[in-house]
């Protein structure tokens, strides 16, 4: 969760920060996966406290839209081929419950060349740790 987190000023510019695209829900997810590729090392520390002040305008689903499409987007960008397909059925399924799914496709279409071009899959090492994971997660939603 981004608004609950503290960076190395120096990490996040290696790894060019948030991607003005994703807009704010989910984009934290491509960060972590790029500062986790490049080797540095994501912690929990208890002593560290960050306050966050969120908007206190609230948009239910246009956030909920904005995080399903950017879970999209961050598989289409980092995960690899298997993986990646499991997790667009999770988020397809998941905006269709929400009758997302088509706003989603649609704006995913019209970013597909920019998607494509800024595609770099996932050191093993860290995809492993992605599907470890993943598999903690059980049965909870994207």
């Amino acid at each position: 969760m981004a608004g609950a987190s503290v960076v190395r000023r120096a990490a996040m510019l290696e790894v060019g920060g948030f991607s003005e695209r994703f807009l704010v829900g989910g984009e934290e997810e491509l960060v972590a996966l790029d500062l986790a590729a490049r080797g540095w090392q994501l912690r929990y520390v208890p002593a560290v406290v960050v306050h966050h002040h969120p908007s206190r305008i609230r948009r239910p689903d246009e956030r909920r839209r904005l995080i399903l499409r950017n879970s999209l987007w961050t598989a289409l960008l980092r995960y690899p081929p298997g993986m990646l397909a499991r997790h667009a059925r999770k988020v397809v399924t998941e905006a269709r419950r929400h009758r997302l799914a088509w706003s989603i496709a649609l704006e995913t279409l019209g970013e597909v060349a920019w998607l494509l071009r800024g595609r770099r899959q996932l050191p093993v090492a860290v995809v492993k740790q992605v599907a470890l994971l993943r598999a903690d997660q059980g049965k909870s939603k994207v």
